[in-house]
């Protein structure tokens, strides 16, 4: 990652369906780091999926003074499961046992999720409060989780 550009190059967090943004960039430099571990089970009409990521930005000469700050973190994570009501096995692609244009009722699945997602910096101290400006050594953590 460079500083080449005048505006704040980190991620952000934004929104998909109305483009909010919740997360500002911070400015950054260094390496990106990126971690992510993801499970998937199915057995019968059931499955269940995990994925954890990890991405920490280096914010090397960012401060004020030039001087290195913690790194900027973005985490996340999800559960989710599915189960089919309508009994047909999980195998992708899901054929219905009665097709829905044959006069049956198709095959209906139910699905559950449930997910965090959140931004700061490496922990700095406890004399460090966090703030909001993109040079801030402690960045004001933002979540999607009250």
């Amino acid at each position: 990652m460079t500083d080449d550009s005048f505006r704040p190059n980190g991620l952000r967090g934004r929104t998909i369906m109305t483009q909010d943004t919740f997360y500002e960039s911070v400015y950054v430099k260094g390496r990106r780091r990126r971690w992510e571990a993801d499970v998937d089970w199915t057995v019968g009409r059931a499955s269940a999926r995990a994925e954890y990521t990890w991405v920490g930005d280096d914010r090397l000469a960012q401060g004020i003074g030039d001087q290195d700050l913690p790194d900027a973190r973005a985490r996340s994570w999800y559960v989710s499961s599915t189960y089919v009501l309508t009994g047909e096995d999980k195998r992708r692609p899901l054929k219905a046992a009665e097709p829905f244009a044959q006069g049956g009722i198709g095959a209906i699945e139910l699905a559950i999720r449930y997910e965090r997602m959140w931004f700061d910096s490496s922990p700095v101290g406890q004399d460090s409060t966090p703030l909001r400006n993109p040079r801030a050594e402690t960045i004001y953590p933002a979540t999607t989780r009250p």
